[in-house]
């Protein structure tokens, strides 16, 4: 009889071991890896001056912490609900934009493509 157990070979334990490859090899790779070699990755971006959305975020964080000692009732649930009642407009039109941005990317030559016209 056979043994059905199969040994993995050299070249299978080298490709399914992430841990011997860089952070930076393993983004966008199909291998991603855990959380602390995304977080590598994210810091070795910065560093290399890819700051991303770094500085939105840093900027929200600071004016939410700057707001909130500034005014008593600026971290309240009806401040929270004006908010999102104030945004809904916006908000709508940002998804709208994105399905419109997403239609152009299906059909790369346009909104109205050239079918049934007579080129000149």
């Amino acid at each position: 009889m056979s043994d059905s157990k199969k040994t993995p070979t050299k070249a299978a334990t080298q490709i399914d071991d992430t841990t011997a490859l860089p952070a930076s090899g393993l983004i966008g790779s199909g291998m991603e890896g855990g959380l602390l070699d995304q977080v590598r990755a994210y810091v070795s971006r910065v560093r290399g001056g890819d700051m991303g959305a770094l500085p939105a975020v840093s900027g929200f964080v600071v004016l939410s912490i700057l707001f909130s000692v500034l005014s008593q009732f600026f971290l309240t649930e009806r401040n929270f609900a004006n908010l999102l009642t104030q945004a809904a407009p916006q908000v709508m039109l940002a998804m709208a934009l994105v399905f419109v941005i997403l239609f152009i990317q299906r059909r790369p030559q346009g909104l109205f493509a050239l079918k049934g016209r007579v080129e000149s």
